[in-house]
């Protein structure tokens, strides 16, 4: 006779939203996002919660909202000067619908800069918004050589090495 037994089942924890972000130091760096978080240039009088280093940032660029009900974020630009981009789509001063908020998902990418990726702006801000990323995730900056092949593995010979199976 086979005894039946109520069994628990637990999803893998939700990890806290966070960013990872690049500017101009080119060092990066990954915040937890905690609520609505305003976002902007690094200067003394700041009050800003995300500040960068970019002088194409503005003082009050653009703010992650967060939605209670739903737990997910949306980011809004404060109809900045050189705008905001969402996965590429343009958001600030001349986009259409102007103080609309994009929700968030996990890898999207928003970015203060130039449209085109392949000519960014020195002065260019990168921010990946994840739910992945591990709190004590160790992050590297790795320039880029193209005369040569890049390789990704846990090989010594790898370029890039990565410390997981």
């Amino acid at each position: 006779m086979e005894i039946q037994k109520t069994q628990y089942f637990s999803p893998a924890a939700v990890r806290p939203a966070s960013l990872l972000i690049l500017d101009r130091d080119q060092t990066p760096k990954q915040i937890t996002m905690k609520g609505n978080m305003t976002f902007g240039r690094e200067y003394p009088e700041s009050d800003c919660d995300i500040r960068v280093e970019s002088q194409i940032t503005g003082r009050d660029h653009g703010e992650f909202v967060y939605d209670m009900q739903d737990v997910s974020y949306s980011y809004v630009d404060h109809n900045s000067a050189n705008g905001s981009y969402v996965n590429g789509m343009l958001l600030g001063k001349d986009a259409p619908g102007n103080g609309t908020g994009v929700k968030l998902s996990d890898g999207d990418i928003v970015r203060v800069g130039r449209r085109t990726l392949n000519n960014p702006h020195p002065e260019a801000v990168l921010m990946i918004f994840s739910r992945s990323f591990a709190s004590d995730e160790n992050w590297n900056y790795f320039q880029m050589d193209f005369s040569q092949p890049i390789t990704i593995g846990r090989g010594e010979t790898n370029r890039i090495r990565i410390n997981d199976l």
